[in-house]
């Protein structure tokens, strides 16, 4: 009995269809996973040589090959960063076909989104300013009704 379990072990750790089923649960599965780490790790994580890292350590497992992994993780991140970033002078997706939508901060680049607290204030005055305007507009509205009807 235990050597037929032993031998259907063995048969599965051969077998590539379940190595790419692993991988694809693991891939997919890994978004719900809930570690709870602190935010020193999640910045740690979040850092361009651990992305390259996780991108690396899956095509490995995939492909058991250090040299076509690397080369594979190195090509994978430039596409990603570079070439089919919206925001990279690279992109070559046609501008009609971009979708901007505001990131995440990165820690070197400047975004078209970034909104400094002095455009914040000059905003909130404005638009301060137009509620103070409509108001008026309102409140001299009455007063001519006022008038019209007080001189019946």
């Amino acid at each position: 009995m235990i050597e037929i379990v032993h031998n259907n072990v063995l048969a599965l750790n051969k077998s590539t269809y379940f190595l790419a089923l692993m991988i694809l649960i693991l891939n997919i599965g890994s978004k719900y996973l809930d570690l709870n780490i602190g935010y020193t790790m999640q910045q740690l994580l979040a850092t361009t040589a651990m992305k390259i890292l996780i991108i690396f350590t899956m095509i490995y497992t995939a492909t058991r090959d250090v040299y076509l992994s690397l080369g594979l993780s190195l090509v994978f991140w430039f596409m990603m960063e570079y070439v089919l970033h919206e925001e990279s002078e690279l992109c070559l997706i046609p501008h009609k076909y971009r979708c901007y939508k505001p990131v995440p901060k990165r820690s070197n680049r400047k975004s078209p989104y970034d909104i400094s607290e002095k455009e914040v204030n000059e905003a909130i005055q404005v638009l301060t300013k137009a509620k103070m305007n409509s108001d008026c507009v309102r409140r001299d509205e009455l007063y001519e009704k006022f008038r019209y009807f007080s001189s019946i």
